[in-house]
């Protein structure tokens, strides 16, 4: 452990098989297996969100808590199938959730090494050290808030004061709020969120979060009111249609549209965007442009496994960035 380096962390990303539901179709079957070519969404999509980041580049560390039942056995066997090294990964009898934390992660192999919970302070220090020892910045992308900050069994995790240091360290911090399913968020969990917004870079929404968070209006209209509640910019997915932005420090709103591609499965659309989003540039337009055009390639089936971005990728996404619109 004392020679990790962390470059890019993925806190509490769901690496939950039976949290996954996939439709049903040809060779599909509901809740139980991913299609060939999306088969790292079979541990959770954070798993699809570390491989796309990987290949921009990256070197992925995952920290989540998976439990010590029968899913996390799936989920251990399935990482481990998909060629990530498992053995580090502390058990615990009685206990019912462990940490991930993948410190070397190319397109293809990882390797586990840190527990979350019950160890908070040996799991956080290390990783600490780890953004510490790090040649470059460190950064951070956030796969749930309610999971990462709210949830009683994880508030007395020092998450926060991990997205502090990464700040301070001038790393890029990117909050997916993914809010959990049952309606909008009472009014301590908002005003929680609000606290942590000063240390997120990036807000990467969906519509759905948004309008919990915004109430109901037009994607330009709630990209300004996110950057409303305290965040340097906003990243609004809407519905595969067309992807909007604004940064604090322009006060404007952007955007592009999809590629136009025959959609043969939508899953893991979203978690290869986000990918995109955190692996490829820190240039807020080009790096969303790149992940419009990365989520719409995995839709097609024609993303592939090799690294990116390739000439391909390059020339779509600017495409793409050619058709950018402000919106007033």
């Amino acid at each position: 452990m004392s020679d990790m380096t962390v470059d890019l962390l993925l806190i509490n990303p769901f690496l939950h098989p039976d949290l996954v539901v996939y439709p049903s179709g040809p060779g599909l079957v509901e809740g139980r297996l991913a299609p060939a070519y999306k088969q790292d969404i079979r541990a959770g999509g954070a798993a699809y969100t570390g491989k796309v980041a990987a290949q921009f580049g990256r070197s992925v560390s995952y920290l989540d808590w998976v439990g010590d039942d029968m899913f996390g056995n799936v989920t251990i066997a399935q990482l481990s199938a998909m060629g990530h090294e498992t053995s580090g990964i502390h058990r615990y009898t009685g206990q019912h959730m462990v940490c991930v934390s993948v410190a070397d992660s190319r397109s293809q192999g990882a390797t586990m090494v840190a527990t979350y919970p019950p160890d908070w302070q040996r799991s956080f220090a290390e990783i600490s050290d780890g953004i510490q020892g790090a040649p470059s910045a460190t950064d951070a992308y956030v796969y749930s808030w309610f999971w990462s900050f709210a949830h009683p069994d994880l508030q007395e995790a020092p998450t926060a004061e991990l997205m502090a240091e990464i700040h301070r360290r001038h790393g890029r911090t990117v909050l997916d709020p993914n809010w959990k399913p049952d309606g909008p968020p009472p009014p301590h969990e908002l005003a929680e969120l609000r606290k942590s917004l000063p240390l997120v870079d990036v807000l990467l929404p969906n519509t759905r979060d948004a309008s919990l968070l915004v109430g109901d209006h037009d994607p330009p209209e709630q990209v300004r009111r996110l950057l409303g509640l305290g965040t340097a910019a906003v990243v609004l997915t809407a519905g595969g249609t067309r992807a909007y932005w604004g940064e604090a420090n322009d006060g404007r709103v952007y955007s592009i549209p999809t590629l136009q591609v025959d959609v043969i499965d939508t899953t893991g659309a979203g978690d290869a965007f986000g990918g995109a989003l955190v692996g490829a540039t820190r240039d807020l337009p080009s790096s969303v442009a790149i992940a419009c055009a990365t989520a719409s390639l995995t839709t097609a089936a024609l993303l592939g496994d090799g690294p990116l971005p390739n000439d391909s990728l390059r020339t779509q996404s600017a495409q793409l960035l050619a058709e950018m619109e402000e919106h007033r």
